[in-house]
């Protein structure tokens, strides 16, 4: 591992994309996340953002956890024994890589309002 992370990372879908040349088409699942940032910004000043392009290979993704690891989006914990109840380990790191568990875990890490 040449480049750990120094914080929390969260890799989402660019806002819009095409897909052979069809689209523009956006992410739901990062959208809904992208919503939960919109109502609590300090989120994003808790951690990082990367927008990556939805085209695979996610090269950053694919150097940082493998090649089986490219989906979107999916937060990566800085700490190795971070123990976030819906994360799990991949490689050096512990991953959570459930939209629903990725905005429970950023309402609850940062104090903000959660899902009913």
């Amino acid at each position: 591992m040449s480049n750990p992370l120094m914080c929390d990372t969260l890799f989402l879908a660019e806002a819009a994309f095409t897909v052979d040349g069809d689209g523009p088409f956006y992410c739901g699942d990062c959208i809904a996340i992208e919503g939960l940032l919109s109502l609590a910004p300090a989120i994003a000043d808790g951690l990082e953002i990367r927008r990556l392009a939805f085209p695979r290979p996610r090269q950053v993704l694919v150097d940082l956890l493998g090649e089986q690891h490219q989906s979107l989006p999916v937060l990566v914990l800085a700490a190795a024994d971070a123990a976030a109840a819906a994360s799990k380990p991949v490689g050096h790191y512990r991953v959570i890589d459930d939209e629903a568990a990725i905005r429970a875990y950023l309402s609850q890490r940062f104090g903000v309002a959660r899902q009913r």
